[in-house]
């Protein structure tokens, strides 16, 4: 416990001095940091901002895992983002290709493509880097926009939701969908927070 308590130090500190820097620059543009407050008072701490909150931190925690992970291995992953897009458009191309497979299927191979193609998009750096000596820092920068060029052409071409005017891919079947906080515990209704904060976590 005193091991875990001591882990939470960091992230705690960091927050305390965003918290004073934020008011801090508040007060040098002339505003009371008292809004700070009560903007999360009515949206941070309510069940729905909340909801949003961990659904918004749910992709940031996987990227900062997969930078943290090239890390330990004394490497710089800059291309996470890239690599997060990749991966979530795998995930709609594999449930545009298999629509009918029954729930758990559908849903390991979803996580199992997103997590492979992701890995694959990223692995590209290391090869050239083992290859060709080419530094992985502007190697993933770089990989990113093609990433976004990548997955835009995806968005507005082959995967377009054609019944809407929005740039969207089509709708991922029912089956690809992780079950939300709200249909496993009844918490954070109309959120889309999801059971995938915790294979995050």
């Amino acid at each position: 416990m005193k091991k875990c308590l001591l882990s939470l130090r960091g992230p705690f500190i960091g927050l305390l001095v965003s918290l004073v820097l934020c008011a801090l620059l508040m007060l040098a543009v002339g505003e009371n940091p008292a809004l700070l407050w009560e903007a999360s008072k009515s949206t941070l701490f309510t069940s729905f901002g909340l909801g949003y909150s961990l659904f918004y931190a749910t992709p940031l925690l996987f990227t900062g895992l997969s930078v943290a992970l090239a890390f330990h291995c004394g490497l710089f992953n800059i291309g996470a983002e890239g690599q997060l897009y990749i991966g979530s458009t795998a995930v709609i191309l594999v449930g545009y290709l298999f629509p009918e497979l029954p729930g758990a299927l559908a849903l390991l191979l979803g996580i199992a493509s997103a997590a492979l193609s992701a890995g694959l998009w990223g692995g590209l750096a290391g090869l050239l880097k083992a290859k060709r000596g080419s530094h992985e820092v502007i190697v993933t920068i770089l990989m990113n926009f093609v990433a976004f060029a990548l997955v835009d052409y995806a968005i507005l071409y082959p995967l377009k939701n054609l019944e809407v005017q929005n740039p969207e891919t089509v709708p991922l079947p029912a089956p690809y969908w992780i079950p939300t906080f709200q249909e496993s515990f009844g918490l954070f209704p109309s959120t889309p927070v999801n059971l995938s904060l915790f294979l995050a976590l």
